[in-house]
């Protein structure tokens, strides 16, 4: 697309991310609706988010790095409502004996969403291949890192 047709639709920068951050936000609440997180088992449905969320990365994981969005008030919201929704899923799969009582479930959903954000950093990187990133993270956190004895 050419930048006099870019500034047809948009007429500063600003306004670009603006519509970009939008659009990842609408992205965002769907692939947590496809994920159907009150569906099935509490790991049957975080394996459905981890793989719709990490398959957003190539569209918006640049929005994490954009200056102008770091203190927005709206990104601040759209992130806090996914964190809960998150905590949430954790939180039925502690009261189920799927996940371990013993993390908060509150730090549990920031470390899916710090594995989500590092799958698309290694993605973009080329250090994983785009079809392991999501079984990779699901591995991470479901198992660990930790040799088994």
């Amino acid at each position: 697309m050419g930048r006099t047709t870019l500034h047809r639709y948009f007429p500063d920068r600003a306004a670009l991310i603006r519509a970009l951050a939008d659009e990842a936000f609408v992205a965002t609440q769907a692939a947590f609706a496809a994920s159907a997180l009150d569906t099935g088992s509490a790991t049957e449905a975080l394996t459905r988010l981890v793989h719709e969320l990490i398959a957003l990365g190539d569209r918006f994981v640049f929005l994490l790095r954009e200056p102008t969005l770091v203190d927005d008030p709206d990104v601040a919201a759209g992130e806090k409502e996914a964190t809960e929704s998150m905590r949430r899923l954790i939180k039925r799969g502690q009261d189920s004996g799927e996940f371990t009582s013993q993390l908060p479930a509150a730090w549990v959903a920031e470390a899916v969403g710090a594995l989500v954000y590092g799958s698309w950093l290694a993605v973009e990187g080329g250090t994983v291949p785009r079809a392991y990133a999501a079984p990779l993270a699901i591995r991470t956190l479901l198992h660990g890192i930790a040799a088994k004895e």
